[in-house]
């Protein structure tokens, strides 16, 4: 598999088969999606969802996982605690997506030619989560279809400020 370089807001088009492996995504267990991106002080890195699907034994003890997709979607970061003094690290996940409505919603709908784009939102906190020294980061799903884009909020980290932030700062 390869990696696509793209800058902040590249919008990255769905071929017919992406649309239809993201809607699969929404169906029955053991499917897991992760939101992947690396930006770069330059404003340049790469970004995808990656789709995995777990592998079963026959008596459907869990034998491991492969990697159904690696889609490449265009990425956006806004960061409002500090700025990317040089790299940036973006994940996150959902398992059993078919059980997540934010995702289930934003999929169920996708087609061949809509435009992705992930947006991850660094540090969108307030003064009380400033005292404890905790953090809050976004991730956001933007579909864009013709002129129409939609934004659908996947999911927001709030907790301390750590490596299991969403968004992480390599200096």
């Amino acid at each position: 598999m390869t990696t696509t370089t793209t800058k902040v807001e590249d919008w990255v088009a769905l071929t017919g088969e992406e649309a239809k492996l993201l809607r699969s995504s929404t169906k029955g267990n053991g499917t897991y999606v992760g939101f992947h991106a690396v930006v770069d002080k330059d404003r340049q890195g790469y970004s995808y969802i990656r789709i995995t699907e777990d592998i079963r034994h026959h008596d459907y003890s869990y034998a491991g996982s492969r990697v159904v997709a690696e889609i490449p979607v265009g990425y956006r970061m806004t960061t409002y605690e500090d700025a990317i003094e040089d790299r940036a690290y973006c994940f996150h996940g959902i398992s059993t997506p078919a059980y997540h409505p934010e995702w289930v919603t934003a999929i169920r709908n996708v087609r061949e030619g809509d435009e992705l784009q992930i947006h991850w939102i660094r540090g969108n906190n307030h003064e009380k989560l400033r005292e404890i020294e905790w953090a809050r980061d976004e991730l956001q799903l933007l579909i864009k279809r013709g002129k129409t884009v939609s934004t659908y909020l996947l999911d927001v980290y709030v907790g301390p400020n750590n490596t299991a932030r969403m968004t992480r700062r390599e200096a």
